[in-house]
């Protein structure tokens, strides 16, 4: 039922440095596109786009609106992933005999002469998903266009990561299979000795969507699972993962603009040598810039994960390079894990 990812609405309190930050920071540009209203008067929102990631930033006029509200309690955080949907009625149909909640029924805007059909549901914590068919129409054919845009960052959103509370993962995979089309792809336990969490992800047919649901192990008391929950003050979006075909560039471009990154322990390396000798190269090439490589029959994986990107200990970003390789690296997982925790025990203020 699902198709794509329309759009991500991202709450924050100060827009004005939110668009500054996203524009220099992560290479987006202001964009046209036409979205559905939220229906809130007191709020202002700004577009942004890169390839095929569009981000709608929103920040209520006042301390009273219910999105300022949100953002003292969470933080600034995805409220809405968006979806393309092929059947509207069917999702939002399927989605309420699920569980979901009604937010918005079935309607349609009328925009600038494109009509988009819309409706929107809560699931897990605050998160919403706008459900929105619209008209084939409303993209540009870019195949005439005369602009030689800039080189990009990155390309489009690979996967999303998603907390939620312990004893609570089946019943949201359970949720997204059965409501909106999603099949099972991937199971990762990953337990440290002090720590852990379970993870299942789900993906649209198409491959076009993977969203990645995690929760604490209940046999630790602690976790950075749990510690995301107890700062964000409920489950929702970890972090986003975005794609990119050049992650040394994107890395060296975002580290230029301020951004950190998670420190990778030199024994990661070290035992990546050993396992893989026919990785040694780019290990090389690699190492000094903290980004995770892995490998299955299919190829390449490179990752790397930036430390939170506001105060609170939350929200952060992936970036992630496929050369061929279509798994989720569980070794890097797990390397993840570790990392997470060590630079939560060592942060300078």
């Amino acid at each position: 039922m699902v198709k794509d990812i329309d759009h991500l609405r991202v709450y924050v309190s100060n827009i004005y440095q939110a668009n500054f930050f996203y524009q220099t920071a992560l290479g987006f540009s202001e964009s046209p596109r036409l979205r559905p209203s939220n229906g809130c008067n007191n709020s202002l929102s700004q577009s942004l786009n890169q390839n095929e990631i569009n981000i709608l930033l929103v920040t209520g006029l006042h301390e009273r609106t219910e999105i300022m509200k949100h953002v003292r309690k969470h933080g600034d955080t995805v409220k809405d992933i968006a979806f393309i949907v092929e059947d509207l009625d069917s999702a939002f149909e399927n989605s309420i005999a699920c569980g979901a909640k009604i937010i918005k029924s079935p309607t349609e805007q009328k925009i600038s002469g494109e009509v988009i059909r819309f409706a929107q549901i809560g699931t897990f914590g605050h998160i919403v998903h706008t459900l929105i068919h619209r008209q084939p129409q409303y993209r540009q054919d870019a195949t005439n266009s005369t602009i030689t845009s800039p080189p990009t960052l990155f390309n489009k959103i690979d996967h999303i990561a998603i907390c939620v509370e312990q004893g609570k993962l089946n019943d949201w995979v359970k949720f997204y299979k059965n409501a909106l089309g999603f099949v099972q792809t991937f199971e990762e336990c990953v337990d440290t000795g002090s720590s852990g969490m379970n993870s299942k992800v789900v993906a649209t047919p198409n491959g076009n969507v993977k969203l990645v649901f995690t929760e604490p192990m209940e046999k630790y008391k602690t976790s950075q699972i749990q510690d995301y929950l107890n700062n964000h003050n409920g489950p929702g979006i970890q972090h986003i993962a975005l794609g990119t075909d050049h992650i040394v560039r994107a890395v060296k471009s975002m580290s230029d603009m301020g951004i950190s990154f998670l420190k990778v322990p030199e024994s990661y390396y070290q035992l990546k040598a050993e396992r893989y000798p026919v990785l040694a190269d780019e290990i090389e090439k690699i190492r000094h810039l903290n980004i995770l490589i892995d490998k299955d029959s299919d190829g390449l994986l490179y990752q790397v994960f930036s430390r939170p990107i506001q105060t609170r200990q939350t929200f952060f970003i992936e970036l992630i390079q496929r050369c061929g390789c279509n798994s989720f690296g569980s070794d890097n997982i797990k390397m993840l894990f570790k990392a997470i925790e060590a630079d939560e025990c060592n942060v300078v203020l």
